[in-house]
């Protein structure tokens, strides 16, 4: 048995003793191990990562479960070739506020979607979005200090 000898339950070759195992991928910058082991360990680590990675649309980078939900999302919204979305003509409730397309086919479902609109403000000088009038105060004051304070006005036209 020259060259290999027996350590335990497994074979140790004479050429994985004082050797180091090295990893290959970019994340790990070189990383090195003592033993086949806990390389084998580590490589197992990526193996399993790698499998966790969720598909993502190349357009928008939104990740899916599988790769047949991403082709049915971008074929329903990237598609060149799809015809343009038209609003839904049953949906006739269509929210009042600047910046928000959202239609509904009720009154309640856009008295719902009404409350999501509470209390939020547009900067009057570069149109940001802000989530309450402070936040917006605090962003003119920063970033347009030489522009008069905007009065308390509300997204809605």
């Amino acid at each position: 048995m020259l060259g290999t000898q027996r350590k335990g339950k497994r074979k140790v070759s004479s050429s994985d003793i004082g050797a180091t195992f090295q990893c290959k991928e970019p994340t790990c910058a070189n990383r090195s191990f003592d033993t086949r082991k806990q390389f084998m360990d580590h490589v197992r680590y990526h193996e399993k990562k790698r499998q966790e990675v969720k598909p993502t649309c190349p357009q928008c980078g939104l990740p899916f479960p599988s790769p047949q939900a991403v082709t049915y999302h971008w074929n329903k919204e990237h598609n060149p070739l799809a015809a343009p979305k038209q609003p839904d003509p049953s949906k006739s409730y269509v929210c009042p506020y600047d910046h928000c397309d959202r239609r509904y086919s009720t009154g309640y479902r856009l008295q719902q979607h009404l409350k999501s609109h509470v209390g939020k403000a547009d900067c009057p000088y570069c149109k940001k979005h802000f989530s309450s009038p402070s936040a917006m105060y605090h962003h003119v004051s920063q970033q347009h200090p030489d522009k008069p304070s905007p009065s308390s006005r509300p997204r809605k036209q």
